[in-house]
């Protein structure tokens, strides 16, 4: 935590050295607001537009410059912290410059003309009316430049950077409509695509994402939507469902006496709620009480990135409230319109809402990781023991205090109260007030029961979410971890420890395995301890296995397993070739070693260097690029990232797996290479290359590099190979006797091959001229092969769609037309 608050803080230091005429724009923000204003009717009249607009009206020159209220100008500021500056440092300053004015001047003045018909059709019916509204805000050239800017940025920030802007623009300007979020949004569209033009020409962009990436695109869409509210909130200007109460945060304050005085006279009187809502509007727990629907939605959002299933079910509950929520204070709006109109404005208002749930379902595969019952069970056991000791002490407390409110309480009364107590003073509309406070002790009571209880509420949530899902799973998987690395393993064995595998014990030993169509799909060959048999546990496995209903199929194991499983009446087929180079030939001579000797020298003329590391050690800012390369090799291929037997970014994460990367002296990533430990008698005797990754734009000859680079440090370590993995489905020779399975299984690795290059890899893997070793697939029963090869393909696929499957089709089909014109 303390690394990745360094890396973040030097982030931040060269952002604001950087970003020069940002923070200048933001100092003249601020001396503008306070020397013309502070009045805000000031400020309007000296420095802003309104209709009718005229192309010569010199409040052009100004009225982008500042904000109308304190309120916008926190809001302004905060904008341009989060958003303008890191576009000027992506930008460069003229650059921005040009941007910020370009944004501006566009913008602006066709916001302004478009107000006339957003208004005369009647879907604004709730937001501000824009005919009449004044603009003055910075906020297109904010939201403009960053969206011009995110053309230029990586891939993976691309990606974030839009669907934060785009989502939390269409939320404001659906959910308060005022003249300053019509410009802004205007800004936002008009500045992705000018972004896409300048950047990136017109380019198809891909979307394909990794699992890991598409849970955190979910999260930024969620979160970026649910703060729509709080900043419509925290702007005295915005009109919408919450406005009637969110104002009284800026109107003058009220004292306790003239509140007491005007229930006095009649407690349900419009005056006496809103004496009420605004003292329920001041202090800190007022402020707490109000933000914690988004501290919830923040560690419910966590959850998401986490895959867990209960944040997706909770997260769903969250828009259905909110949209409850939001149009429930509509229903109290008066003059609503009639018919059709009405269901418009409705429907347009709670649309970011509708959008994010029915995104939430549309993308529910990305959120299964389920939560051990036990720590569900803990967790809903110490959010309902607070919610009874809070509602206790709300009760004992009003009985203990009861002269303190106007209309003394009573037991009655107190329960009658107690609903109102747990929520948010934002929504102060919806219920009736039982007991006012007017004493300091009874308005500390009032305001902070349910703070408390919401507060715990967040923290046990937290714990929850965040904790490891399963502890049998994670007790397993560091059983299985001791197990290997005291005994002995295949070269697939370290992969046996990776996530979604389910585990087999036996005495001395243990099998991982996965089960699809009724198949247990094993994760190699049976790993042993110092003193297991590998065929006794191999036989018990296939034991349980067919206790269970399920019929074994041994994957991805070496010849010699597979001739002994083929005595218990097994039969096989190969599945991939695995290469294998020796650490006793590291010198590369002769010319069948050319390509490897130029890689090896021109890498250092070219200032690249490797960096020998693991994960952990890697730094905050080395695993941010190893995430982007990925997720920009993710994002070329037709069908989504494979998992099984191919590891990605959250299997470089595991203690034990070392990274091998190509950095250069600008810092630039050119590639990555992850190795496994392989164990025999708990020693390690060997590397498997698992994740290779290669920046399109870097040093071409990079891979070649990093895999003669990793068997010298091999070397160095006393090893005696390493191994360049199995590419599926591809063979270095024809055999000599192939049966009609073996035929069909190469049509497959052909046909594979525009999409993910299985077996142009392994031809890279050739110019190192490694020893070759077939892997193999063991099953006993041949009519169940369709359900292996369905099994099999759900192992590395899990998360396959519709889309996927029809994109693979579509490249597939354009690779057959290509060859056949070749042809």
């Amino acid at each position: 935590m303390k690394e990745k608050l360094q890396y973040a803080l030097r982030q931040v230091g060269k952002t604001f050295r950087f970003a020069p005429l940002s923070l200048l724009l933001l100092a003249v923000l601020w001396i503008l607001r306070e020397m013309v204003g502070p009045n805000t009717d000031d400020l309007l009249a000296t420095l802003g537009i309104s209709r009718p607009l005229y192309l010569l009206d010199t409040h052009l020159l100004t009225a982008g410059l500042t904000a109308s209220t304190r309120g916008g100008a926190l809001l302004a500021t905060l904008g341009i912290l989060a958003f303008a500056l890191p576009a000027e440092r992506v930008l460069g300053t003229r650059r921005f410059a040009l941007v910020a004015l370009a944004s501006y001047a566009i913008a602006t003045p066709l916001g302004v003309v478009l107000a006339a018909p957003i208004d005369s059709t009647g879907l604004n019916h709730w937001g501000t009316e824009l005919l009449q509204d004044t603009f003055l805000s910075p906020s297109p050239w904010i939201f403009g430049t960053l969206a011009v800017a995110s053309g230029a940025m990586p891939l993976l920030w691309r990606r974030r950077t839009r669907l934060i802007l785009v989502t939390l623009a269409t939320t404001l300007l659906l959910f308060t409509g005022t003249l300053s979020d019509v410009v802004a949004w205007i800004a936002t569209i008009g500045g992705i695509l000018a972004g896409r033009l300048w950047f990136q020409g017109r380019t198809r962009p891909s979307m394909s994402v990794s699992l890991r990436e598409g849970r955190i695109l979910v999260t930024v869409i969620v979160i970026a939507a649910s703060l729509g509210p709080v900043l419509a909130g925290l702007n005295p200007r915005a009109e919408g469902p919450f406005a009637a109460v969110t104002s009284f945060i800026w109107q003058p304050d009220i004292s306790e006496d003239q509140a007491y005085f005007l229930c006095a006279l009649d407690s349900s009187s419009r005056e006496c709620t809103d004496a009420i809502l605004m003292l329920q509007q001041s202090g800190f727990g007022s402020l707490l009480a109000n933000l914690m629907p988004l501290i919830l939605q923040v560690v419910i959002a966590l959850g998401l990135m986490r895959g867990r299933r209960l944040a997706w079910w909770l997260s769903i509950a969250a828009q259905l409230v909110t949209m409850f929520a939001v149009l429930n204070q509509l229903y109290l709006l008066s003059d609503a319109p009639d018919g059709a109109l009405l269901i418009i404005n409705l429907l347009l208002i709670v649309a970011p809402w509708l959008l994010v749930t029915l995104l939430l379902i549309l993308t529910r595969r990305l959120f299964a990781v389920r939560i051990d019952v036990s720590r569900l069970a803990r967790g809903a056991g110490l959010v309902v023991g607070t919610w009874v000791l809070t509602a206790a002490a709300w009760l004992i407390g009003a009985m203990v205090l009861r002269g303190g409110f106007h209309t003394t309480a009573t037991w009655a009364l107190a329960f009658e109260e107690l609903p109102n107590r747990f929520l948010p003073p934002a929504l102060g509309q919806l219920y009736t007030y039982y007991l006012i406070p007017t004493t300091s002790a009874t308005w500390a009571l009032y305001s902070w029961v349910g703070v408390v209880f919401w507060l715990v509420t967040a923290y046990a949530l937290y714990r929850l979410l965040m904790s490891v899902p399963n502890r049998s799973t994670a007790a397993d998987q560091a059983r299985a971890q001791q197990i290997l690395e005291s005994g002995t393993g295949d070269h697939l064995s370290w992969m046996t420890l990776w996530d979604n595998n389910q585990y087999w014990f036996a005495e001395d030993g243990y099998v991982a395995y996965r089960v699809h169509n009724g198949i247990a799909v094993t994760v190699g060959g049976p790993i042993v301890g110092a003193e297991g048999n590998r065929d006794e546990v191999a036989d018990q496995f296939e034991t349980f296995a067919t206790s269970q209903g399920w019929q074994p199929a041994w994957y991805s194991v070496s010849a010699d397993f597979a001739e002994e499983r083929s005595s218990r009446g097994f039969q096989q087929v190969h599945v991939a070739e695995e290469s294998i180079l020796s650490t006793a030939d590291t010198e590369f001579k002769g010319k069948k070693f050319q390509n490897i000797r130029t890689a090896r020298n021109r890498a250092p003329k070219e200032g690249i260097s490797t960096v020998w590391t693991t994960w952990e050690d890697a730094g905050p800012e080395l695993r941010e690029k190893i995430i982007e390369l990925s997720e920009q090799w993710v994002s070329e291929k037709s069908l989504p990232e494979m998992g099984f037997t191919l590891g990605a970014v959250p299997e470089l994460g595991i203690d034990g797996t070392k990274m091998l990367l190509a950095v250069g002296e600008d810092g630039t990533l050119h590639g990555i290479t992850s190795w496994l430990p392989v164990y025999e008698k708990g020693h390690v005797v060997g590397y498997t290359l698992d994740v290779m990754r290669r920046n399109a734009e870097g040093f071409r000859p990079v891979i070649e590099y990093l895999l003669a680079e990793a068997l010298l440090i091999a070397a160095a370590e006393g090893l005696q190979w390493i191994s360049l993995s199995g590419a599926p489905l591809a063979t270095s020779e024809v055999a000599e006797s192939r049966g009609l399975l073996d035929v069909t299984l190469d049509k497959v690795g052909e046909t594979m091959e525009p999409l993910y290059g299985f077996r142009s890899l392994a031809a890279s893997k050739y110019k190192f001229h490694p020893e070759h070793h077939s892997w193999f697939l063991c099953y006993r029963d041949e009519l169940s092969l369709p359900a292996i090869g369905l099994a099999v393909s759900s192992c590395y696929l899990p998360q396959l769609k519709a889309k996927d499957a029809m994109e693979a089709i579509r490249v597939w089909a354009a690779s057959q037309r290509e060859e056949e014109t070749a042809s």
